[in-house]
């Protein structure tokens, strides 16, 4: 009978390589790692499809457009200070509103608020159950309402959301603005 170390030696001898059989071998090891990385890559940009997702469905909910704002933990010392509207275009549309703590107000446009006396429309105000109501005492031509109310809600980012209900706010459209606080 012959030795395992024959059978061994004679085996490995006349054992010889498939042709091409290392080219297939790095080919498949290349597949195998571009197949990872396009997984990798996939994963990636569905989690940045749905971060997106996510961030744009969060700054919808915090800004609903067309209906009254709701829970109205507003108080008069929130209101106090100076506000510009949230989104608006060029130099000549920044609209700015001032409340005072006496009840008093002043709105218009860029520094016609460092002074009260100067505003367009100026008056008083009053908060109940998170609805403003501004009584315009003094008013330019583009200000005709004598009184306008809005819907008013201070959201969690400190913005002031509001919905005009009654009067036009000296010029602005009935609808939905976002407020941002300046100065308190």
């Amino acid at each position: 009978m012959p030795d395992v170390q024959e059978v061994f030696r004679l085996a490995t001898q006349k054992v010889q390589p498939d042709p091409g059989a290392l080219g297939r071998q790095h080919r498949d090891q290349r597949r195998a790692v571009t197949k990872r990385k396009a997984g990798v890559y996939a994963l990636v940009a569905g989690l940045v499809v749905a971060g997106l997702i996510i961030g744009i469905g969060a700054l919808r909910n915090g800004d609903p457009v067309g209906e009254p704002a709701a829970g109205n933990d507003l108080t008069t010392n929130d209101l106090i200070g100076m506000w510009v509207r949230s989104g608006t275009g060029d130099g000549d549309d920044f609209a700015f509103l001032k409340f005072d703590p006496d009840g008093t107000f002043a709105a218009g446009h860029h520094q016609q608020l460092l002074f009260s006396e100067n505003a367009p429309a100026a008056g008083t105000y009053e908060l109940a159950d998170g609805t403003i109501t501004f009584l315009v005492e003094r008013r330019s031509n583009f200000c005709e309402p004598e009184t306008w109310v809005w819907e008013a809600e201070l959201a969690a980012d400190g913005r002031l959301r509001i919905v005009s209900i009654e009067g036009t706010n000296c010029g602005v459209p009935l609808d939905t603005e976002t407020w941002v606080q300046l100065s308190s």
